[in-house]
Parts: C-alpha cells; structure tokens; sequence
C-alpha cells in the first residue's frame, strides 16, 4: 500500500515535467525514492522558469497598409492686408482661394522589422510612410486654366506601445506637401505656390473593443522651407508654422482587413513680416492661414499577431499530465 501510494504521489509530480522529460523519466519502482521525487519537481520548476524566460508573449503584426479615398476642400486666406486694417481707405482686396471639393486618394503603411526581439522597446520600432494626390483640378479666370498640383508625403519612424488597453504611437519624419499651379499661356497665377517641406513630429493612440477600432493623432510641422511664395514678387521674409488632426472610426471586418472612416484637418499659419519697402499693395499682408479638411473611407490589411509559442507548450503538457493522472488512480485502486 506505502509503495502505491508513493508511485501515485511520484507519478503526479512527473506530471508537472515537460513532455520530453516525462518521457526520459524511468518509472521503474525500485529506482526512485523520496529525494528522487524532491529533484523532479526541482527539474520541472527549473524548466518552467526557463521557458518563461526565452517566450517574449505574442508577437505583434509586422505590417500594416491601408488604401483609401478621400473628399479633400482648400482655403487660402490672407490675413492683416491693407483692405483689412483700413477698410475705408479704399486698398484693393487681395486674391484668395476656395476649393470646395476634390478626390484624394491616399496610401499608408507601416512596418515594424522587430517584432521578433525580446525588447518590448525594440519591437515597437516601426518604419512608416504615406502619399496623397488630388486629381484632376484647375482654376478658370475667364479664358485662362490653371491646372494645379497637390500632394503629401511622409517618411519616418512610428512607435507602438501598449499601456493597458490604449496603444500610443509616437512619430517623428520628414514630410513634403505641395499646392502648386501651373502658368497659363505664359501668366502667372494669382496665387502663390507652396511647396512645404516639412520636419513632422506626433503622437497618435488606438483603442480596440471588437469590432470598432478609434484612432486618433495629432502633429506639430515645422516647415523648412515654403517653395514659391518666398519668390521676390511674392513674399520673401515669409515663415510659418503648422499643426495636423486626425480621427479614424474602424469596423474590423476580419482578421486580416478594417473598414475605417477618416477625417483630417491639417493647417499652416504663415508670418511675411517684414514687408518690403515700396511692395505694391496687393503683396502686403501680414500673414496668411493654409487650411486643407478630408473625409474619407480607407480599408487596411494586417498581418495578424502571432500567438506565443509557450501556450501550445502549455497545452500539450496539460494534455498528458490529464492522461497520466487517470491512469494513476486507475492503478492506485
């Protein structure tokens, strides 16, 4: 009776033992004893311990892109012209733009190359980029076209950090957006090229409760440089500054693919103080506001999160230990 009842208890220490080791193990009754079982559940705690070391969980999606259409509008305003500051002194009004709607396609993606690494800081280091351009616009003044040009683009580093159920993503790169038109039958237009290059720096965060997904990020741009309107007959001393806000409203579709609903504000304030001497009234004004609004709908693919390989570890060990278990108290009655 002592002997059955010592190979059951020995019997269930072996069943905390990885698989391999319960298979190594020699089971004969005269080879073990107390202190034989006392080292088992040693080697086994050992091995646990170790395994739990080298598993760094989950491993996160390694690839991220989105495609999407979107309504963009434009406005162009100057502020503090000569009309503005004196509005009975008869200066004439400076040319501003309006564009109400046009299509903007757009393309984002992310990739972060160290989803494999043990590092939670490393694994969260990610490359990422994005381009929008409108299509097919212009500007009529009576028999003249204006075909004009618009774009962004963005190059950087993304971040993806968890803290608790929120995932924050840093972003610091380098952007170009451009709005620019073209001469018309040798006439310039009556607005100023821009063409902003851009030091881009942000944080965006995510929510997931499945199946809605909310997004949000904000940027600080600083411009480096602003293209045609710091031309001699435009506005030379110009600077500026800018900021970008955007929301996304997600439905996950499944594991690979999210339907999302966009919305983007992106605005650049812009100083041309000092003015010129003997500038002609219509390049005077202390500054100007670029705005840009777009709604839109995009659809992303992810590649899904790899499960931790110590789970299927876990399972396969409770799986043999539930059979040994029963035929331990089978031979122990």
């Amino acid at each position: 009776m002592k002997t059955s009842l010592a190979r059951a208890l020995f019997l269930s220490a072996l069943a905390t033992l990885p698989p391999r080791e319960i298979l190594a193990a020699d089971l004969d009754d005269d080879d073990w004893d107390g202190e034989t079982t006392s080292g088992s559940a040693d080697t086994s705690d050992d091995a646990s311990s170790d395994e739990s070391d080298d598993e760094g969980g989950p491993r996160p999606s390694p690839f991220e892109l989105s495609l999407g259409l979107k309504m963009y509008s434009r406005a162009f305003r100057y502020t503090d012209t000569l009309a503005q500051l004196d509005p009975d002194a008869g200066y004439p009004s400076l040319i501003t733009y309006n564009l109400d709607a046009a299509p903007l396609p757009a393309l984002e993606g992310s990739y972060f190359p160290f989803t494999g690494s043990k590092s939670k800081v490393i694994q969260g280091i990610g490359l990422t980029g994005s381009f929008e351009i409108g299509l097919g616009t212009g500007v009529n003044l009576g028999a003249l076209r204006f075909d004009q040009t618009h774009y962004r683009l963005f190059l950087g580093l993304r971040g993806r950090y968890n803290v608790g159920p929120i995932t924050l993503n840093p972003l610091l790169g380098f952007g170009a957006h451009e709005f620019s038109l073209s001469d018309s039958n040798g006439i310039q237009a009556p607005f100023p090229n821009l063409s902003y290059s851009l030091l881009e720096m942000g944080l965006g965060a995510e929510w997931r409760a499945d199946p809605f997904v909310l997004r949000g990020q904000g940027r600080l741009l600083l411009p480096l440089g602003l293209g045609g309107i710091k031309d001699a007959t435009w506005f030379p001393e110009a600077s500026g500054i800018g900021a970008h806000f955007g929301g996304q409203l997600g439905f996950i579709l499944s594991e690979r693919f999210t339907l999302f609903t966009t919305v983007d504000v992106r605005t650049y304030g812009l100083d041309f103080n000092p003015i010129a001497p003997g500038s002609p009234v219509q390049r005077i004004a202390g500054g100007a506001v670029d705005r840009y609004i777009s709604v839109g709908l995009a659809i992303e693919y992810r590649i899904p999160e790899k499960a931790s390989a110590s789970a299927s570890i876990s399972t396969e060990g409770s799986s043999g230990s539930s059979s040994d278990d029963f035929d331990d108290f089978d031979s122990f009655d």
